[in-house]
């Protein structure tokens, strides 16, 4: 499912277009149920709830106020996979949701623009700290499918056989014995966070690992 906060502009179009492509989608509401916010949204929340969910922490009736929003920025974060930043300006709420992302073991991605775009500013930050840059769908990791082979295989061969490096390995190997989040894997392996989320991004596109709700877990090699 798309899940995002049900207000003006991008998280608008992610819920619409997730209705028009058939698939659910759930918004995250800074005010009680029977509440409308923003008004013009009550023909989309409709929608919404014929195909989704509309969630809220707060008692029905409640009315928006400035700090429920980046208070439900963190149920966004905790519901998603992943979460990807098309726009942000400096003090986009966008960025605490890709904050709480990120201490969740969430992946983090981000759409660049414009240098001269204050929009895209806080993208480019983004993936200065290490968020997945995202220019195509196919720059999204996916969940890949497992397949024949093993990691075991994968250590008979030469590194230049598989293309893979020494922290590629390493990477593997932990996962070979256990299931790890992003911030277990940045502990136990010594590497860079923003170094260790490329690898871990360029591993997941070659389906030798997945990520599910922030755990990365081995796959089996095609």
């Amino acid at each position: 499912p798309v899940v995002s906060g049900g207000a003006r502009g991008i998280d608008a179009l992610a819920h619409r277009t997730a209705i028009s492509c058939g698939a659910p989608t759930l918004a995250v509401l800074g005010n009680g149920l029977g509440v409308t916010y923003p008004p013009e949204h009550r023909s989309l929340y409709k929608k919404i709830t014929e195909c989704g969910l509309l969630l809220t922490e707060f008692p029905p009736g409640m009315a928006p106020r400035r700090s429920h929003f980046p208070a439900r920025n963190r149920i966004i974060a905790g519901l998603a996979d992943a979460v990807l930043v098309t726009e942000a300006s400096g003090s986009s709420g966008t960025l605490i949701t890709a904050g709480f992302a990120g201490d969740y073991g969430r992946d983090v991605l981000a759409v660049p623009g414009s240098i001269l775009s204050g929009s895209s500013r806080s993208c480019h930050r983004l993936i200065r700290d290490g968020a997945i840059l995202v220019e195509t769908i196919d720059d999204i990791p996916g969940i890949p499918a497992a397949s024949g082979g093993s990691v075991d295989d994968l250590k008979e061969k030469p590194a230049g056989a598989t293309g893979l490096d020494r922290q590629d390995q390493l990477v593997l190997e932990l996962l070979a014995a256990s299931p790890r989040t992003l911030a277990d894997l940045v502990e136990t392996s010594g590497l860079k966070r923003d170094r260790l989320i490329y690898r871990l991004a360029l591993l997941t596109e070659r389906n030798l690992i997945r990520v599910d709700r922030g755990l990365y877990t081995l796959t089996r090699l095609a």
